[in-house]
């Protein structure tokens, strides 16, 4: 075994660093208790210091809680002054506000009520010169200064308009019913204006009228006649087409006008007659100027109706404007405010009122000649209004609808529906109704009203009817019927006649054409041939009564009477009429009392007729052969018995004067409006 050589060096090194390192262990454990005590004092001592710190932090806590809360109190105290300040300030501004608005109120106020006051003052001046025109009368013949007096009131009134509208601060309320007042107060002043100058203008009309029914009075055989009757009509059409009509009376005033033509025309006819001494035209040109005079004092009376419509629409006005000013007055006491807010409860700008004439009996028979059926006088009480009017005759026309346009001032509206396409049978008499509805143009219904009407038959007739015009016997044009199938077949079967009688010298109805033979013998051949194939087709004459007395009657057509194959003299006579007419004949209907007969001019212009009686039917050649032999001899010798007689101006004179004669010229039908009614 090798034994192992100690290191002496290595193990005391050893020992020693042993020693060294448990001392230095030894060491250090002491160190660490001294440190750990120290330590431990030293926390002991951060521990007091912490407890202290934590005693401090609590009371600084404490004290910043409080803090907080003195800061909090003290914001909430800020925010409670701003709060305060400010509502101290609104409540200053409202005082102020209010202060001032009150300040300003009783300025508005007192501004209000001066303007108020200011148009009272106004108001009441125009009532002064409303008061003035209804005493303003003139004496005498000074229609000039009448005239100036009433323009200067005018005037007057057209600068308190002027005036009222330079009034500054009235509400709106009461500006609308102030205009409202005086639109009432100067439609009054300028009616009373435009009816006076309107009425001077016509009155001038009359007295010219009058002068020309004296210069008609006059002897025939005054030769100075023609120029004095026809310039004194002449006159009155000037002074018509001068006169100063207002707006709402033109259509009346134009049918015044249109009926004074009309006489001037038949004044011309009647002249003509007399130079050419054909009496015939002279008696049926007098007759249409008495009958257009008739109607011209019909439509005179027509014109003082609506005048008199006119005074108490303006009676009316005034009452509603004499309640507009008395609520002005009233709501002038009204406090601030209110006054602005009041609405007026009478006002009429606007508001409509109708008046209506109504027809109660239509004779289908007159229809073409009738103007109107219903008159509408229509009216704004204040202010002006567009108006839809509709109308109709239920089984008789068709729906009237037209626009119109009306003011403060009466405004007739004439109506009259074409006839319906389908009408109810007019083969007797029925009842229906005028119906008439009145809108605004939005469709409102303003006014609906409904007349009872009667419809007589289409073969009654009335020979006088003064409702709605004046009728007379030329009325009986309405039954002319040249047209007619049955005129047409009556005047081949005429035809075939002429040639038979003339062995073939006339196989033509002619009229004036020719003549074949003389004016005279050419036209009593026509004549007579009418007649014979009138009782040919078996035409016989009815002797029932027939007379002119107004009472309604019953009148065929010429169709109806050769259907029927018979006929009154009245219907006979249409039949005659009505062929000769179609020819182009001059021919006049005879009416001497109860009694109907034709007479035909031999001669277009020639002033000669024939006298026809109707009444000899049945009849044949033979009953005109002898006379016809006379005429073409160059004579006539009415001692013979014949149907057709040839008179001479003389003759016809003392005929027309001695039996009271009425002569209805035919070729004044469309003069007149005098039509068949086609249905």
């Amino acid at each position: 075994m090798n034994e192992k050589k100690l290191n002496l060096p290595a193990i005391i090194i050893a020992s020693v660093a042993g020693v060294i390192i448990a001392g230095l262990c030894i060491f250090g454990l002491i160190t660490i208790n001294d440190k750990n005590s120290e330590i431990d004092e030293k926390t002991r001592q951060i521990e007091a210091v912490s407890s202290e710190l934590n005693e401090k932090t609590k009371e600084l806590d404490e004290k910043i809680k409080s803090l907080e809360s003195i800061e909090s109190e003290l914001k909430d105290s800020l925010e409670q002054n701003k709060l305060i300040t400010a509502e101290r300030d609104k409540l200053v501004a409202e005082e102020e506000a209010r202060l001032q608005a009150e300040l300003d109120t009783t300025a508005s106020d007192e501004a209000e009520k001066a303007a108020i006051s200011s148009m009272l003052i106004l108001l009441a001046n125009s009532e002064d010169l409303l008061a003035e025109m209804e005493n303003v009368n003139f004496e005498g013949d000074d229609f000039q200064k009448f005239a100036a007096d009433l323009n200067s009131l005018c005037k007057r009134h057209d600068e308190l308009k002027k005036e009222f509208d330079g009034i500054k601060g009235l509400p709106a309320n009461f500006t609308t019913a102030g205009i409202e007042v005086l639109e009432l107060s100067s439609s009054y002043i300028s009616e009373i204006r435009d009816l006076y100058d309107f009425l001077v203008d016509f009155q001038n009309c009359i007295i010219l009228l009058g002068q020309y029914g004296d210069a008609l009075g006059d002897s025939f055989s005054n030769e100075n006649w023609k120029t004095k009757s026809v310039n004194m009509i002449d006159k009155v059409l000037e002074a018509a087409d001068a006169a100063r009509c207002p707006a709402y009376f033109e259509s009346l005033w134009g049918r015044w006008k249109d009926a004074i033509a009309m006489i001037h025309s038949f004044t011309g006819r009647l002249s003509e007659g007399m130079y050419a001494l054909d009496y015939l035209k002279m008696s049926s040109a007098y007759n249409l100027i008495m009958r257009v005079m008739a109607s011209v004092d019909s439509l005179q009376k027509e014109m003082a109706e609506i005048i008199g419509e006119e005074t108490s629409m303006i009676e009316n006005q005034t009452e509603k404007k004499d309640l507009i000013i008395s609520e002005i007055k009233e709501a002038a006491e009204l406090e601030y405010g209110e006054r602005a807010a009041y609405k007026f409860k009478n006002s009429y700008e606007g508001v409509t009122v109708f008046n209506y004439k109504n027809m109660t009996n239509l004779y289908p028979s007159l229809y073409n000649t009738y103007h109107h059926f219903v008159c509408i006088e229509a009216a704004c009480i204040s202010g002006t209004k567009d108006i839809l009017v509709e109308c109709e005759i239920p089984g008789l026309t068709q729906k009237f609808e037209q626009k119109y346009h009306i003011t403060s001032h009466i405004t007739p509206i004439y109506v009259k529906p074409a006839a319906a396409k389908e009408i109810k049978s007019l083969a007797n008499a029925w009842d229906s109704s005028i119906k008439i509805t009145i809108k605004d143009l939005s469709g409102n219904i303003l006014d609906s009203k409904s007349f009872p009407i009667h419809i007589l038959g289409a073969n009654d007739f009335k020979w006088y009817d003064d409702e709605f015009g004046v009728c007379t016997k030329d009325n009986i044009l309405c039954f002319i019927a040249p047209e007619s199938d049955a005129i047409t077949n009556l005047k081949r079967k005429a035809i075939d006649v002429l040639d038979e009688v003339t062995e073939g010298k006339m196989n033509f109805f002619a009229g004036y054409q020719g003549p074949v033979y003389s004016e005279l013998v050419d036209t009593f051949l026509q004549a007579s041939s009418l007649m014979i194939a009138m009782s040919d087709m078996g035409v016989r004459y009815n002797m029932d009564p027939f007379s002119i007395d107004g009472a309604d009657q019953h009148i065929m057509f010429p169709q109806q009477v050769i259907d029927n194959k018979s006929g009154l003299c009245i219907e006979t006579s249409l039949v005659i009429a009505s062929a000769l007419q179609s020819a182009g004949m001059h021919t006049y209907l005879v009416f001497p009392p109860g009694h109907a007969q034709v007479a035909v001019e031999i001669w277009e212009g020639s002033g000669q007729y024939l006298l026809i009686e109707t009444t000899s039917l049945p009849c044949k050649w033979e009953n005109y052969k002898e006379y016809l032999a006379w005429l073409m001899a160059g004579s006539y010798n009415n001692e013979i018995s014949c149907p057709i007689a040839y008179l001479s101006s003389e003759e016809w004179k003392n005929y027309i004067e001695s039996r009271d004669v009425y002569l209805v010229d035919c070729s004044d039908g469309k003069l007149l409006g005098l039509t068949p009614f086609a249905y």
